[in-house]
């Protein structure tokens, strides 16, 4: 299984365990381009996720124009947007859990 699935796979578990206060969606590939990876409403918020597979930590990660665009536009309306790596992933899934309790 290549890293990127693994990835993917991971960020979708851990989703699941945020119980009854979330409604999510992985987008696919050939959706709308520019499109963030997931869509998420999370106790009433708007949260979108970009993942993003680098090989490293340090290495710069690669974002379509339409990719940047989308996520300002949807922190200019008011929602969050979060582009995650393998190496974030467990802060921004820390920042979840906390905005599921606290309702942000």
């Amino acid at each position: 299984m290549k890293p990127e699935t693994r990835f993917k796979m991971q960020v979708l578990r851990d989703l699941k365990t945020l119980g009854e206060k979330i409604w999510w969606v992985k987008t696919e590939a050939g959706a709308r381009r520019g499109i963030p990876d997931i869509l998420i409403c999370l106790n009433g918020l708007f949260i979108a996720i970009e993942l993003k597979r680098p090989m490293t930590e340090k290495r710069q990660l690669h974002y379509e124009p339409l990719q940047q665009f989308t996520l300002a536009k949807i922190k200019k309306a008011g929602g969050q947007a979060f582009t995650a790596t393998p190496y974030n992933w467990q802060e921004i899934f820390a920042t979840l859990v906390y905005l599921n309790k606290t309702g942000g």
